[in-house]
């Protein structure tokens, strides 16, 4: 019986051996499919995610483009409007010069011989035969046509009346006709430099709030000669605050010398492009608005008012790209212009602060006296009027000085 009950047990124990590696078979099988089946699902997920963040990702590049767009735009709507205003300044200023100029043609009266040139400014006198005389010929545009004038008779090419052309003119034999009263002539160039001599040389320096006592200094440091300074002093005022001043008119009398200093306040707001635009544009108009004085431009000046250093070295970045554009462009129209960075040896990488205050922002004592020499300088190399240019010989010879 034991001998049964042992082969018994061995032969339960072979089945249940076989029967456990079944199982284990079974299990790893079932393991692997569920692995697969895991496997799958990840891979779903993530196509499904991918399926999602594709669509998300272009919209968000969309949005991105739209906005670099919109952008553009603002900045190009931006840009044309600055130009728009400038070219409706040239418009307006235009204007007023052509209603100055027949205002003055109307105010001449019988003015009938060209005063453009020295030669012209004595009357033409009339010969014995009847015919016009003059060192210059007078151009027929020039003929006075106001009605308010047909009291003095115009001699025709005969020297005849024409409200008398039937009727002979008799005059003695050894006297020429008598001229028509007419207005006294200008009085000669040299006349005039005589006369200039005594009148002081104005000057009117306009700026930001980097021109607080400018005037007072250079009146200080030009003792001895005979110059009358005055200043107009704008505190936050912009580019276009200044054009529109000028367009207004800003002084009563255009002066010698004109200096203009703006664009510290556009520096952070304004690319460098708008701000030489807005320059050229107050500029050209200082230039149509005081056609007699000489028009200065006074550059801008590195600055550190700014905790960010980078922000800074770019704001100093964009003041030299200006100041290089403003340079060229003043030497090509015959302005003056003052590189106050390189008067104070001031670079955008290694800024000069020991001429401006602890602000880092408007100059000091040393700043305002090395920029006051500076136009002092300008004013010395230049000459007071046209008259005493035209003495010089010269007078269509571009303005010198020195290389500031």
């Amino acid at each position: 019986e034991n001998k049964k009950l042992r082969t018994r047990i061995i032969s339960l124990e072979k089945r249940l051996e076989e029967e456990s590696i079944e199982h284990s078979q079974h299990i790893t099988q079932l393991n692997a499919k569920l692995q697969d089946l895991h496997y799958r699902l990840q891979s779903a997920d993530k196509k499904k995610e991918d399926e999602i963040q594709m669509p998300k990702q272009l919209h968000e590049q969309e949005t991105r483009d739209l906005a670099s767009k919109l952008e553009c735009y603002e900045s190009n709507e931006k840009w044309q409007i600055t130009t728009i205003q400038g070219l409706k300044a040239d418009l307006a200023t235009q204007h007023r010069k052509n209603v100055a100029l027949i205002e003055r043609f109307q105010q001449m009266g019988c003015h009938d011989f060209d005063q453009s040139l020295p030669q012209s400014m004595s009357p033409p006198t009339i010969s014995q035969k009847g015919q016009t005389t003059s060192k210059t010929s007078i151009p027929k545009r020039f003929v006075n046509k106001n009605p308010a004038t047909k009291r003095f008779p115009t001699h025709d090419n005969e020297g005849i009346s024409a409200s008398t052309a039937k009727r002979p003119v008799t005059q003695p034999p050894n006297r020429p006709p008598k001229v028509p009263s007419r207005s006294p002539p200008k009085p000669s160039p040299r006349k005039y430099i005589n006369s200039s001599k005594q009148l002081p040389t104005t000057v009117h320096i306009m700026y930001s709030s980097n021109g607080k006592k400018l005037s007072g200094m250079m009146h200080n440091r030009s003792k001895g000669k005979n110059m009358k300074v005055t200043s107009s002093v704008y505190s936050g005022a912009n580019i276009e605050d200044a054009t529109r001043i000028i367009q207004q008119g800003d002084i009563g009398k255009s002066t010698d010398h004109k200096f203009l200093g703006f664009g510290t306040n556009n520096v952070k707001v304004d690319s460098a492009q708008t701000i030489t635009y807005e320059l050229k544009n107050l500029a050209i108009t200082a230039q149509n608005q005081h056609p007699t004085s000489k028009i200065t431009l006074c550059g801008l000046h590195h600055r550190a008012d700014h905790p960010n250093p980078q922000e800074v070295k770019q704001m100093n970045m964009k003041i030299d790209q200006v100041n290089r554009e403003m340079e060229s462009f003043a030497t090509k129209k015959g302005f003056h212009f003052i590189n106050i960075n390189r008067i104070n040896d001031s670079t955008s990488l290694d800024p000069n602060m020991n001429v401006l205050y602890n602000d880092k922002l408007h100059f000091n004592f040393t700043g305002r006296t090395r920029l006051v020499d500076a136009m002092l300088s300008i004013i010395n190399s230049t000459h007071n009027s046209y008259a005493e240019a035209v003495s010089m010989g010269n007078s269509r010879k571009s303005r010198t000085g020195l290389k500031l």
